[in-house]
């Protein structure tokens, strides 16, 4: 909200379109794929595993962004759009849908405390600031849910003629099959 707020600060009203991609980036689980080489298991939090998330692929946000640029100016400006892929999941549901999209029949769900899952994604990421950044991103660093809305919108379909990939399809491109398996992939994706 506070880079919103300085949008709205410095530029006219009519001169801004807001994206917002709230929840897990697909593209972001590969952080824990040497957890998941390592181990056959996909590390989640021991209290949030009934929070349910949005999540969505980078690829539909960048194809609803091209729209939005590829149209005239008067179309989007002071809209905000919450671009949302086309289910919500639990934490759990993530968890299981990865190692099923990575055909690991005998994985297994391994629960940790935060600050253990902070230093997974410490030793993948080696920045404690993207650590954060995802931990917050993925509604993890709330205490509870309360008073946040989970939600599944229509925007990205009504932007692209498309409602967005699944995670199960997200994981049926053997191109992202291959970045689980590559054995020195960049280690975070934006």
């Amino acid at each position: 909200m506070l880079i919103e707020n300085y949008l709205r600060s410095r530029f006219a009203p009519n001169s801004i379109t807001i994206l917002r991609y709230p929840g897990i980036l697909y593209q972001h689980l590969r952080v824990f794929r040497k957890y998941i080489v390592e181990n056959n298991a996909f590390p989640l939090p021991d209290n949030h595993l009934e929070f349910s998330v949005e999540s969505s692929s980078m690829l539909d946000i960048a194809h609803a962004t091209a729209c939005i640029a590829h149209s005239p100016t008067r179309r989007h400006s002071s809209s905000v759009y919450k671009l949302t892929g086309p289910q919500l999941l639990t934490l759990e549901e993530v968890g299981a849908r990865v190692l099923n999209g990575l055909r690991r029949d005998d994985g297994a769900v391994n629960i940790t405390d935060m600050e253990g899952l902070a230093d997974i994604l410490y030793e993948s990421i080696g920045n404690e600031e993207h650590v954060a950044f995802l931990l917050e991103v993925w509604g993890l660093q709330q205490k509870s849910n309360v008073g946040r809305r989970f939600e599944i919108t229509r925007d990205l379909e009504a932007l692209t003629g498309q409602s967005g990939k699944t995670l199960n399809e997200f994981f049926e491109d053997d191109h992202v099959q291959d970045l689980f398996r590559s054995p020195s992939p960049s280690p975070f994706v934006v």
